[in-house]
């Protein structure tokens, strides 16, 4: 079973603005690991304090990629970043990657 796993990671720290989408993202590939995701910006609210967010989304991990990123990379990512916490999701994965068929089967009809 594969699964999908969604991270929600504020800006703030200590109250204050300190990272961008491209710092979180960078971070993420640094300290996850990940060799594709995608990333949204959005805001949201912790403890009363509204800040800018970012929300990534990374499919097709196994039950023992996305038990070493919760157990391990997501904490070391939570402190690189000065985190309290960062809110994650996991579901079953109904993703499928879709690869581009080769010149010879687009040139016969077999690929359109």
């Amino acid at each position: 079973m594969k699964f999908d796993l969604t991270l929600y990671i504020g800006h703030n720290v200590d109250g204050k603005p300190r990272h961008t989408t491209q710092a979180i993202t960078n971070a993420v590939v640094k300290q996850l690991g990940v060799e594709g995701y995608t990333a949204y910006d959005a805001w949201g609210e912790w403890r009363g304090e509204k800040e800018t967010s970012t929300i990534i989304k990374i499919c097709g991990l196994d039950a023992n990629e996305l038990e070493e990123m919760q157990e391990k990379r997501i904490p070391a990512l939570c402190y690189f970043l000065e985190q309290e916490c960062i809110l994650t999701e996991a579901v079953a994965s109904n993703a499928t990657m879709i690869w581009p068929c080769s010149a010879e089967e687009f040139a016969n009809a077999n690929c359109a």
